[in-house]
């Protein structure tokens, strides 16, 4: 209704303009005719009075004409004629109503008229015509007449143009206010029904306007783009379905390629357990020994066994996997079981795993298998880097808000240091980049840190890396707390 009201708005102001221009110009026109009327009835009468009172004026002097004017005033109603002298000073009886006449009415066969609206209650039209006598300017006729049918036919004029426009006013106003509600209003509105039902993402129910007017077509294109809209949308998760798919897999697929590199850890692990249980069931099975021996050899069978199913256990639930899922997570915990598990690994390198945790930091709501992920690749890599003798150490520590660059929140902070030869700088901005990698061939999938960088966004954290010579490579993660939240 707000357009309908502008649109009435302007087709008003149209009409004002229209009606009062018009209005304007017709009374014009009118009064000029009016007063051009009255003019020539003056001049008409004008002139034969005009001849007599010059002729009475020369056979008889200005006596007789003068008193010939008297007796004419009274049969000329409603004009008012009377003969006055132009030198007469202002509050003489034959001095002129209008003063100021100047030389053009002393001009044989001259008329002046002369429009005077102060004069009386009406206001007059006047006409100054010369008596002239041998050749000589005796007086002046003055015919007055009042202007008050011409006020009346102005004022007659200009209450029709008032009630003109009124009425124009008041029935465009009412069609305006009909066309408005079914032409404009109503498909308005269903326009803007259907914009926000597009904005809230709801792009069905498509939109029909009756008519074939720009309204139409503006709904017709809506549908269009609402249908490109659903189609796009349509694409968009399926891509993104098919590329979640896709990363999980490749995720997985890393998980296995570690698992492979864990196995050869594993294996040696394996060993000795399985010799002690070997060795001690033997013993059992001889019958040489005495049932307290044989009970405290059961016991170290059963002990050994428990520490076999628990590796192998680790190894299971590293390589299985896991729907994404967050929960409060104690990073402490998450990362003694992983050093648990790479253990046999740095063992069989000889190097030296160590840990380091904040004991104010509270858990963390991450995803426990993804961050697992993460924290196996950076420290298995730590693992292959260093030379025997040397060491990878985790540090866990709490910052608070604006304690590190580039973090709002309350973060956790997850150190990797490798005692190995380092990283070359020209290989610090690749690091991330999938498929780049720069061990042998069979050794590395180039996924690992890629897999990392893109685990860490999802929790909202930022992962660097730092290698200062002589001082092996440095991974950070920031866990922020409210982000995983």
């Amino acid at each position: 209704m707000k357009l309908a009201a502008k649109i009435a708005l302007f087709i008003w102001i149209g009409i004002i303009l229209v009606i009062s221009i018009d209005a304007y110009l017709s009374l014009r026109r009118n009064l000029e005719t009016f007063r051009g009327d009255m003019i020539r009835d003056a001049r008409q009468y004008g002139s034969i009075v005009q001849g007599v009172t010059a002729s009475l004026w020369q056979e008889r002097g200005g006596s007789e004409a003068f008193n010939f004017l008297r007796e004419a005033a009274r049969e000329s109603h409603p004009m008012r004629i009377r003969l006055v002298l132009p030198n007469a000073p202002p509050g003489d009886p034959r001095a002129p109503m209008v003063g100021n006449l100047g030389p053009r009415a002393l001009r044989p066969g001259a008329e002046v008229v002369v429009e005077a609206p102060q004069i009386g209650d009406e206001g007059l039209l006047v006409t100054y015509r010369p008596i002239v006598v041998n050749d000589e300017i005796k007086a002046l006729l003055e015919i007055a007449q009042p202007m008050t049918e011409l006020r009346e036919y102005a004022n007659s004029a200009l209450w029709r143009a008032a009630a003109l426009l009124a009425s124009s006013l008041a029935a465009s106003g009412v069609l305006i206010l009909i066309a408005g509600i079914h032409l404009v209003g109503r498909p308005l509105q269903k326009l803007m029904d259907k914009t926000r039902r597009i904005g809230s993402g709801d792009f069905g129910t498509p939109l029909k306007l009756k008519g074939r007017g720009e309204l139409t077509t503006l709904a017709e294109a809506l549908n269009q783009m609402c249908d490109q809209l659903a189609l796009s949308q349509r694409q968009i998760r399926e891509e993104s379905e098919a590329r979640v798919a896709a990363l999980e897999q490749l995720r997985h697929a890393e998980r296995l390629a570690t698992v492979g590199r864990l196995a050869a850890g594993m294996a040696h692990e394996l060993g000795t357990p399985l010799n002690v249980v070997s060795g001690r069931a033997q013993m059992i099975a001889s019958g040489d020994l005495l049932p307290a021996e044989a009970a405290r050899n059961a016991t170290i069978i059963s002990e050994q066994a428990r520490r076999m199913t628990t590796l192998m256990r680790q190894l299971l639930d590293f390589a299985r996997r896991g729907s994404t899922r967050r929960e409060p997570t104690s990073l402490e915990h998450l990362v003694r079981g992983v050093l648990n598990l790479l253990a046999s690994s740095a063992a069989k390198k000889d190097v030296s795993l160590g840990m380091h945790a904040d004991p104010e930091l509270p858990q963390v709501a991450v995803d426990p298998a993804k961050m697992q992920q993460v924290v196996t690749n950076l420290i298995l890599n730590g693992i292959q880097a260093t030379p025997r003798g040397g060491r990878v150490d985790v540090e866990l520590s709490y910052l608070k808000a604006g304690e590190t660059n580039g973090m709002q929140n309350d973060t956790a902070k997850i150190v990797v240091q490798d005692t190995g030869p380092g990283i070359p700088p020209e290989n610090l901005d690749q690091l991330f980049e999938p498929f780049f990698t720069t061990k042998d061939v069979g050794e590395g999938t180039g996924l690992g840190l890629s897999i990392v960088y893109g685990i860490v966004e999802e929790h909202g954290g930022r992962i660097e890396v730092a290698s200062p010579p002589g001082e092996g490579a440095r991974f950070t993660l920031y866990l922020p707390f409210e982000a995983a939240q």
